[in-house]
């Protein structure tokens, strides 16, 4: 994960978006592969939940810029989403879906054992108080609980931070994707590599 080629190979492909060539690496990491070296502990202050639909104005609150009726579709088509909570104040959320990896790269059917992780977010402000890692590691948990034995995201290739904190967590490259779309013609997405 070189930060130099990584911010090179971003800007070249910005640069191809702006004349209509949208290519867009990315990695199908598989989660909770290792065990995580220390413990990870938080605030007690913090309470870990399934989030619903009462819990929709949170979410939306801890991403204005997002959609809330997307959120609430997301919801009422049985996606799991869970969250950390300070008092009633909403600071973390990740989505879990069980049937499908469905991101805008790449997408593809889950099976009975898998379960794909999406959406994550944490509130700036709470930052260094170990929320992401500890609600990952939550959302693990809650899908091995339904039998999910295969944990799945998305990363993007070129984002070093967010494949260092998957890697910490234990995860692991599955997959390269390429994902393209020319001109907003049809998108597409393929498989260029498999890691072992």
């Amino acid at each position: 994960m070189n930060k130099t080629y990584n911010r090179y190979l971003e800007g070249v492909l910005r640069r191809l978006r702006k004349i209509g060539l949208d290519i867009r690496p990315c990695l199908l990491v598989r989660e909770a592969e290792s065990p995580v070296p220390n413990e990870i502990s938080i605030d007690s202050k913090f309470e870990f939940s399934q989030l619903n639909e009462s819990d929709l104005p949170g979410i939306h609150n801890l991403r204005p810029g997002m959609n809330l009726e997307r959120y609430r579709n997301l919801l009422r088509a049985g996606k799991l989403c869970y969250g950390l909570k300070d008092g009633a104040n909403l600071v973390a959320k990740m989505w879990i879906d069980l049937e499908e990896i469905n991101s805008l790269l790449y997408s593809r059917p889950l099976t009975a054992r898998e379960a794909y992780l999406f959406d994550a977010f944490s509130d700036d402000s709470y930052r260094g108080q170990n929320l992401a890692p500890f609600l990952r590691l939550k959302c693990y948990a809650e899908a091995r609980a339904l039998g999910r034995s295969d944990i799945y995201s998305i990363s993007d290739f070129t984002n070093t931070p967010a494949r260092r904190f998957k890697a910490k967590l234990g995860a692991r490259d599955e997959a390269l994707i390429v994902f393209w779309q020319f001109f907003n013609g049809a998108a597409h997405s393929w498989i260029v590599w498999r890691y072992n």
